[in-house]
């Protein structure tokens, strides 16, 4: 099985040293037409095949422009206020899972013993409470919850318990809350000397708070003795609201000069810090959870529901949470958000478009029609170059689509398509994208000798390579660390990569000159520039390994490179099968490197291996 490139040199190579200038340059030309020539024909061989597969164009061309359009969807979302509705009733928790019970909220209820009442029982509100609603549970937290005090308790008691359904909210109905207040006489005394105005209002409510109590502690004991006499009764308020009136009148009448002021701070008053303990009386108390917000207008509703039914026998109120609509800078957030997750989906089908274009050459390299051309004297560059000719061509009929699709979008794709400098920008790094990832699919494809495996390894590496990098480098990037700087170099050496960098920061800049009040060009080395050159850029380096690769298999081409590229294999070849344990005999066949001499008889062989014979 000789080699056509392993062959002697043909003597008229040798020769072409000693001929005419114009017979070599005749023959240069020759090796043009005839490299041009197989391209051409090479071309055309695609165009029969791809016009007998017109499905398989229209799933190549048509659904990756398809696709994009469907994203392009995500920025035609306008949020024109910061929620939906919100009902201020139970109906707010219906989404919650359900408990053991079948109910997804518990509602405890308590009774207490103060004087005012809210003129509904609070059976009536429980009732009202399980009747309006299907999934809330209403719980008689008596005896043992008196107060709200006595609520808040339980509830921390039993909020670990598994077995209840959410507590959200509760109530207490006839509720005594306990406080504790200090009063600081001396702090007081001053801001009514300094100030020279004292609001009888205010001294009311200062006394009706104290009148209610029958205890007071004396946190310190410099008190006059004239105040401490009179506390030995319940007189003592009295005496405290008639001092503090004749402040008033003396403050009132005084014009703010120094001699009132002396009066007032000579009157007999109380000195140092006294408390007093004070029990309020509450005709209901509500309790939430601040794990809802919305939870004190959602019980405040319910319990004035409650009441209202009961005046009007069937009657209702139906509050909601309607949001105000955002604001001009939170209106700009959510668009660059919704940019960013655009350009993100962008790269699921523009990674799928590389892929396609390795279906066919895959083929014929399993079929063995890459191996008949190539012996009925098909060049390789030609056989490569015509290959990517055409695969660019399909390529650019899908940046033309998409194209088009951006515009059909108007002022949505305003981010890609605002200008003709961000419109020129976006083409060129679509087409680029191109340039740069046939050759890498082409690469990556090498490999495989079945379409499928070959198509889905391809998608694989480019949905790595682009999306999930992207993803990656982005919350490191968010989160400061270092590592996003030193991988980025790493990153970049990837089409999907570049193609996702360079229209997330097109977007970027478009919003931040919007904003700003920038001028940054599209084609600025930080927006769009940087990831532009590197897609035209690595396709060099990308195709020329490939056509290295290519000329190193057998059967290969390219004259000496490709004869120097072979040896070069069969010598690496025969490294691996000696360090494998294996050898190849002068007949080319594979052996065990069992020292055993080939040339031997069988019968002689298999003594020496019984050891019969010695």
């Amino acid at each position: 099985n000789a080699r056509p490139d392993d062959s002697p040199p043909c003597p008229n190579r040798e020769l072409n040293s000693n001929l005419p200038l114009n017979v070599v340059e005749t023959e240069t030309e020759e090796n043009y037409l005839r490299f041009a020539r197989q391209v051409y024909i090479l071309l055309r061989k695609r165009f029969s095949v791809q016009r007998r597969d017109i499905m398989g164009f229209l799933f190549m061309v048509l659904m990756p422009v398809f696709a994009i359009g469907l994203v392009l969807l995500i920025l035609t979302l306008r949020l024109g206020q910061s929620g939906p509705l919100i009902p201020m009733s139970l109906e707010l928790y219906k989404t919650i899972p359900f408990s053991t019970r079948g109910k997804s909220i518990r509602v405890p209820i308590g009774h207490g013993s103060s004087i005012q009442t809210s003129g509904i029982t609070f059976l009536e509100l429980g009732n009202y409470l399980e009747s309006g609603s299907s999934f809330a549970e209403v719980f008689y937290a008596t005896p043992g919850v008196n107060s709200s005090n006595d609520m808040s308790k339980y509830l921390l008691k039993t909020c670990t318990s598994h077995n209840r359904a959410t507590r959200l909210g509760s109530y207490v109905m006839n509720d005594r809350i306990k406080l504790s207040l200090s009063v600081y006489w001396d702090g007081l005394l001053r801001l009514v000397a300094d100030s020279g105005v004292i609001d009888s209002a205010l001294w009311g409510q200062l006394i009706e708070y104290l009148a209610s109590t029958q205890k007071r502690t004396l946190l310190q004991e410099n008190v006059s003795d004239q105040f401490e006499e009179q506390t030995k009764d319940t007189s003592a308020l009295l005496w405290l609201q008639k001092k503090l009136m004749e402040i008033s009148q003396l403050a009132e009448a005084s014009s703010g000069n120094a001699t009132s002021k002396k009066k007032v701070q000579n009157i007999p008053y109380p000195k140092g810090m006294d408390r007093f303990d004070i029990e309020l009386n509450a005709s209901i108390s509500i309790l939430h959870n601040t794990s809802s917000p919305h939870g004190v207008a959602v019980f405040n509703n319910e319990f004035t529901n409650a009441r209202y039914k009961q005046c009007t026998g069937n009657g209702s109120l139906h509050i909601e949470n309607h949001p105000l609509p955002i604001s001009t800078n939170q209106s700009i957030e959510v668009r660059a958000t919704l940019s960013i997750f655009t350009v993100l989906f962008l790269l699921i089908p523009l990674c799928f478009v590389p892929s396609a274009f390795v279906v066919f050459i895959v083929k014929e390299k399993s079929c063995k029609s890459k191996h008949v051309q190539l012996v009925s004297g098909v060049n390789l560059s030609s056989f490569w170059i015509a290959h990517y000719i055409w695969d660019m061509f399909m390529y650019s009929i899908i940046v033309a689509l998409v194209m088009i699709v951006l515009a059909l979008y108007g002022a949505h794709s305003e981010v890609f398509m605002g200008d003709t400098a961000s419109a020129f920008a976006t083409l060129l790094l679509l087409f680029s994208y191109g340039v740069s990832s046939i050759p890498f699919a082409y690469l990556c494809s090498r490999s495989f000798d079945n379409h499928s495996n070959a198509q889905i390894a391809v998608l694989c590496i480019f949905f790595i390579t682009g999306f999930v990098m992207q993803v990656i480098y982005g919350i490191l990037l968010t989160m400061g660390q270092r590592s996003a700087n030193t991988l980025r170099p790493f990153f970049q050496i990837f089409p999907a990569f570049n193609i996702g960098d360079g229209l997330l920061q097109l977007s970027l800049s478009f919003y931040k000159n919007y904003i700003f009040g920038q001028n940054a060009s599209p084609f600025d080395w930080n927006v769009a520039g940087n990831a532009i050159f590197l897609l035209f850029a690595l396709s060099i380096p990308y195709f020329g390994l490939f056509l290295i690769l290519e000329y190193g298999d057998d059967g290969g081409s390219g004259g000496a490179i490709g004869r120097a590229l072979r040896k070069l294999r069969r010598y690496t070849d025969h490294l691996l099968l000696k360090w494998s344990g294996a050898r190849l005999n002068s007949d080319g066949e594979l052996l065990l490197d069992d020292d055993i001499n080939d040339n031997e008889d069988d019968d002689v062989i298999v003594k020496k291996k019984t050891g019969i014979a010695k």
